[in-house]
C-alpha cells in the first residue's frame, strides 16, 4: 500500500453510541489495515476501542469522499479549468481563483493560503499540507451549499439578456438572506449591497411600508429575520419584526412559541414578552386621547358623536387596537367603520390618526429595548 496514496485516522468509538460489529461491516470496504487497541472501563459496559484505520482509496478517490461518501462536484459551479476548490455540505465547488478574489477580500486572503505540492496523480495526503483535491487546493467552509451556489450564480452569471447585462433576479426572502449572509461573512459588499436592498423592498421597515406586515402571518419568519439581522448587522429590520411576534395569536397548541421563537436568543425571547406589555401600555395611553374611541369629553362641534357609538361594532375596533395596533390604526385612516362625523372632525381624526401611527412605530426600538443595539 503506497503511503502517498493513504489517509490515517485516530478514531475513538463508543460502543453505545455505534457497535463494533456494525462500525467495521460500514468501514471494512475502505480498510487496508486495522490495528486496533482495546480497554475497556469499570463495569458500565461502556467499551471504548481506538481504532488507527489506514486507509488505501483508489487515486480517483479523494479524503472527503472516503469520510462522506454521498459527497459531488456541484451540478452549476464545478469548472473543470477552475484552479481552486470549495467543499461545502455534500458539494464540491470548483472555481476559479482570480474571479472570487477580484470580489473579496476575505477570499483573496483565503485563496492566498500556501498551496501543497500539486500532482495530477491524485490527491495530497501530507497532515502538513494544505488538502488537495486531484492536485488541487481545497478549502472545506461550514455554510449551506444552496446560499454559497446563489452567491456564485452573481459572480458566474449563466443568463445574459438582448442588452448584454443580466436582469436582477427576483428572488425569495430566504434566499435573500442566505446571500446577505454569505456576502456579509465573505465581505462581497456589492453583491450584499443588492440583496439588502430586496430586502428592505418585501420587509416592513417604516410606517409608510406597514402594507408589507402580512409576510410575518407566519411568525418563523420574523425568528428568521431578526437571526439575519443579528448576525449580519441589519438594525432596520428589528422592531417591526419583533412587533409581528409580540402581537402573534398563537394557535391552541401550547408547544407552537416554543418551537417557534427557539432559535431566538432567550435575551429576544424577553424582549418580545416585555415589549408585548409595553406596546399596549402605549396603545392605551394614547387611544385614551383619541375622541373617537368615546373616552374623553370632547364632542363632535357638528355631529355630537364624538362618543364610543361612533364606531361599528366598537368591541371589534377596540379588540384590534389592543392586540393588533398598527394594523387597526392604519385601517381607520380609511374611516369605513365610522357610522358618523362627516364634518372637518373627520380631517382631525385621521390626522391624529397618522400621528399615533408614526409615532408608535418610532417607538418601537424603546418598548422592545433595540435602542442600544
Amino acid at each position: 500500500m503506497a503511503m502517498d496514496h493513504s489517509l490515517t485516522f485516530a478514531i475513538d468509538v463508543a460502543l453505545n453510541i455505534l457497535p463494533i460489529a456494525q462500525f467495521l461491516q460500514a468501514m471494512w470496504p475502505c480498510v487496508g489495515s486495522v490495528p486496533a487497541m482495546m480497554s475497556s472501563a469499570d463495569n458500565d459496559d461502556r467499551l471504548t476501542l481506538i481504532f488507527v484505520v489506514v486507509f488505501d482509496y483508489p487515486r480517483t478517490l479523494h479524503p472527503y469522499q472516503v469520510c462522506q461518501r454521498n459527497i459531488s462536484n456541484h451540478p452549476d459551479h464545478y469548472y473543470e479549468d477552475g484552479n481552486f476548490i470549495f467543499v461545502v455540505e455534500n458539494f464540491v465547488f470548483r472555481i476559479h481563483r482570480s474571479l472570487l478574489a477580484r470580489r473579496s477580500g476575505v477570499m483573496q486572503s483565503m485563496l492566498s493560503l500556501p498551496q501543497g505540492p500539486s500532482s495530477s496523480d491524485g490527491p495530497s495526503t501530507s497532515m502538513n499540507d494544505q488538502p488537495m483535491i486531484d492536485g488541487v487546493p481545497a478549502v472545506t467552509l461550514h455554510d449551506k451549499a444552496e446560499d454559497f451556489a446563489n452567491v456564485l450564480d452573481f459572480i458566474y452569471p449563466r443568463q445574459v439578456s438582448d442588452s448584454g447585462v443580466s436582469p436582477p433576479p427576483i428572488l425569495p426572502l430566504n434566499t435573500l438572506m442566505g446571500i446577505t449572509r454569505i456576502c456579509g461573512k465573505y465581505d462581497i459588499e456589492d453583491i450584499r449591497t443588492w440583496a439588502i436592498s430586496q430586502m428592505e423592498a418585501v420587509l416592513p421597515t417604516t410606517s409608510e411600508t406597514l402594507d408589507k406586515i402580512p409576510i410575518y402571518d407566519d411568525p418563523s419568519v420574523a425568528v428568521d429575520v431578526i437571526n439575519i439581522s443579528r448576525e449580519c448587522g441589519l438594525p432596520q429590520f428589528l422592531p417591526l419584526a419583533f412587533y409581528a411576534l409580540a402581537t402573534t395569536e398563537w394557535s391552541s397548541d401550547v408547544d407552537a412559541p416554543t418551537l417557534v421563537l427557539g432559535s431566538l436568543s432567550e435575551d429576544d425571547r424577553d424582549r418580545i414578552l416585555m415589549g408585548r406589555a409595553g406596546l399596549q401600555k402605549e396603545v392605551l395611553k394614547r387611544a385614551y386621547q383619541m375622541p373617537e374611541n368615546g373616552l374623553t369629553q370632547r364632542k363632535c362641534g357638528k355631529c355630537s358623536k364624538g362618543t364610543l357609538e361612533a364606531w361599528i361594532n366598537p368591541e371589534e375596533r377596540w379588540t384590534r387596537l389592543l392586540l393588533h395596533p398598527l394594523e387597526e390604526i392604519t385601517q381607520r385612516l380609511a374611516w369605513e367603520y365610522l357610522a358618523y362625523c362627516l364634518g372637518s372632525c373627520r380631517k382631525d381624526a385621521v390626522k391624529g390618526a397618522q400621528a399615533f401611527r408614526e409615532d408608535l412605530v418610532q417607538r418601537l426600538p424603546t418598548i422592545f429595548r433595540l435602542v442600544a443595539l
